[in-house]
């Protein structure tokens, strides 16, 4: 039961981080592979625009804000005198395996998706061919991460 302030920002926090990170893993479990259905050109094309879309989102303020809520969080916890071993853990493996992770991995694979040209079915199958496996998983990992993030905030609700 929550009994604190720190329970609620806890809470809030980690609502926020399961949402950007169900929103990840819809691609994952399912976008990623119904593009593949479609033709590459298809694919390509869809891509190119949600990459182009999700900067101008929602789900980009949530995705980095989240690493404010977590360091405030854990100065929270740290002012109360509470526990902080998970949310620094928390706040750790969202920096580094959710939104580190997308910086040098997930967006590097959009930008060179963003600059390649393809007008035929041929050229959009040799790039759909080194996007989808890689960028699927690196999203996968970030996702897992972004799970764990949950699982430790939640912990600290009944410790």
């Amino acid at each position: 039961m929550m009994t604190s302030t720190l329970d609620t920002l806890t809470l809030i926090v980690a609502m926020s981080v399961m949402f950007t990170t169900v929103s990840l893993w819809a691609f994952t479990d399912f976008i990623m592979r119904g593009l593949g259905r479609a033709s590459a050109l298809a694919a390509v094309h869809a891509m190119q625009n949600i990459n182009k879309t999700v900067l101008r989102s929602a789900f980009i303020v949530l995705f980095v804000l989240n690493n404010f809520l977590l360091l405030f969080v854990t100065g929270v916890a740290w002012m109360s005198k509470e526990n902080i071993i998970l949310p620094v853990a928390a706040l750790c493996l969202y920096f580094c395996g959710v939104f580190l992770l997308t910086g040098t991995r997930n967006v590097p694979l959009n930008e060179r998706l963003r600059k390649t040209t393809v007008t035929t079915e041929a050229e959009a199958k040799a790039a759909w061919g080194w996007y989808a496996p890689a960028w699927t998983q690196w999203n996968t990992i970030r996702c897992l991460c972004g799970f764990g993030v949950v699982v430790l905030l939640l912990i600290t609700l009944y410790l």
